[in-house]
């Protein structure tokens, strides 16, 4: 699991300088809804590299969150609404 300081550093990245090549494709990504969900957003945060910069086939892709939660508590609960259907 990356830690605070982690999440926050990759938060930072610039969008203008990466090379949409280097990013994860989320498309390629899959994640194992029969594990616990702190295990699945484990392995989504694992496979995804900076879940704050990555790509969805040809588009790159920054993502910003605002407010009290953590990326750790809006993972969750997407991926809980998500794959609890």
């Amino acid at each position: 699991m990356l830690t605070k300081a982690q999440l926050e550093n990759l938060s930072l990245a610039d969008f203008s300088s990466c090379d949409k090549n280097d990013l994860a494709d989320i498309k390629n990504i899959s994640v194992n809804v029969r594990q616990p969900l702190i295990k699945r957003t484990d392995e989504y945060l694992n496979s995804v590299k900076n879940p704050y910069l990555f790509r969805v086939e040809d588009t790159a892709v920054k993502v910003n969150f605002t407010g009290d939660k953590s990326l750790e508590e809006l993972a969750s609960g997407i991926f809980s609404s998500y794959y609890n259907r």
